[in-house]
């Protein structure tokens, strides 16, 4: 699969004229390089909110592990309660019972929906997140 999608990228790139392939390669070059290290100093003061993660209970002692301290995860509330920077609800196993709850709760708070699994991706994401609003 992986091969073919390989060879569709190959014959679109074909396709595009060399004045805009120029133009792409500027525009890559200007791509923010953040590190997860550079994202883990940005997040390590804010406090963060998990909502969903049924089977995933170990995502919060994940976070913690690269040094963000304020993580706290709800599975499953009827009210969620406290003062967060950013709230994540991870998507894919989040219940739809939340999902209302988090519409209540997030009024003035950072509201990340994440569809995935991978903590390193997530700590970047929430970093750059953190900077759109900053700036």
């Amino acid at each position: 699969l992986l091969s073919i999608q390989a060879k569709e990228i190959k014959n679109l790139t074909a396709l595009v004229p060399e004045d805009v392939k120029e133009e792409l390669v500027a525009v890559d070059d200007t791509k923010d390089d953040m590190t997860v290290e550079d994202a883990v100093e940005i997040c390590k003061d804010k406090k963060i909110l998990i909502v969903g993660g049924y089977g995933l209970s170990n995502f919060e002692n994940k976070l913690t592990g690269y040094g963000i301290e304020n993580v706290h995860m709800v599975v499953e509330a009827r009210t969620l309660n406290g003062d967060y920077d950013v709230v994540v609800a991870l998507t894919k196993v989040v219940k739809h019972k939340m999902t209302r709850l988090i519409d209540k709760f997030c009024d003035d708070t950072l509201f990340i929906p994440y569809n995935g699994t991978n903590v390193e991706a997530l700590i970047i994401r929430i970093a750059r997140e953190l900077n759109e609003c900053n700036s």
